[in-house]
């Protein structure tokens, strides 16, 4: 389960960051102001590279994964009787 949240999530997020930057990028960058000792500022515009796509990926997949491993334990460690007591 937190595998296939991890990866949806993560296709999702990829999908939508591309979609922020080529909106940006097409309304024509984001103006930044000059940097010290100069006097124009410039338009900064995003570089979405196949690399950054794949690590911000396998990041949110292997984060989610991961965190729902601890959870996942603890509840196998749990009697079906007490937890059904419980809630």
């Amino acid at each position: 389960e937190g595998l296939f949240i991890g990866l949806l999530g993560g296709a999702m997020g990829v999908l939508l960051s591309l979609g922020l930057a080529y909106g940006v990028d097409v309304l024509g960058g984001i103006e930044m102001p000059p940097p010290p000792s100069m006097s124009e500022g410039y338009q900064a515009f995003f570089k979405m590279t196949p690399e950054v796509l794949a690590l911000s990926f396998g990041i949110s997949v292997a984060a989610a994964f991961l965190s729902s491993l601890y959870p996942a334990w603890a509840a196998s460690r749990v009697n079906i009787v007490e937890a059904l007591l419980k809630s």
